[in-house]
């Protein structure tokens, strides 16, 4: 058995050899269940990712793209997307108020671009990765108060 760390992911694998065949099992620690690896002549290739778990990677970066977002807003940021738009509602001249409501609108438009380039590549475009989905995200400065 050895474990092998690859994009921040632990991997504990084990090798089965039989006369006429090589089993390898792994257990990625981002993975729910066992999944079989398959040999393809001296190179061991991971199981193909499925399309939920590419879906919830793309959510993953995004969600990590717009907590970075909140996190930085203003003079001093907010502890997460939740407590930026906590403050949407309240007093109109507070600075707080007026930052979580811009996170709360920069947070909408995202994840409407997100449901958009979902619905497109589910209609047969092209496949996207967590990467891309970020860099499609729209402008901050868009949202960004002016004050």
């Amino acid at each position: 058995m050895f474990a092998k760390v690859i994009d921040g992911i632990v991997a504990l694998s084990s090798v089965a050899l039989d006369k006429e065949w090589i089993k390898v099992t792994s257990f990625p620690s981002n993975r729910k269940k066992r999944d079989k690896w398959t040999l393809s002549g001296s190179v061991v290739s991971a199981p193909e990712t499925t399309t939920a778990e590419k879906i919830a990677a793309i959510r993953a970066a995004i969600d990590l793209h717009i907590e970075t977002v909140a996190k930085s807003a203003g003079d001093f940021g907010f502890d997460s997307v939740l407590s930026a738009v906590s403050y949407v509602g309240g007093n109109p001249e507070n600075i707080n108020v007026i930052y979580g409501t811009a996170i709360f609108n920069y947070r909408q438009a995202c994840y409407d671009k997100a449901r958009d380039l979902l619905t497109a590549w589910k209609s047969g475009g092209k496949e996207l990765t967590p990467e891309q989905a970020v860099k499609n995200m729209p402008l901050w400065t868009k949202y960004k108060p002016e004050l």
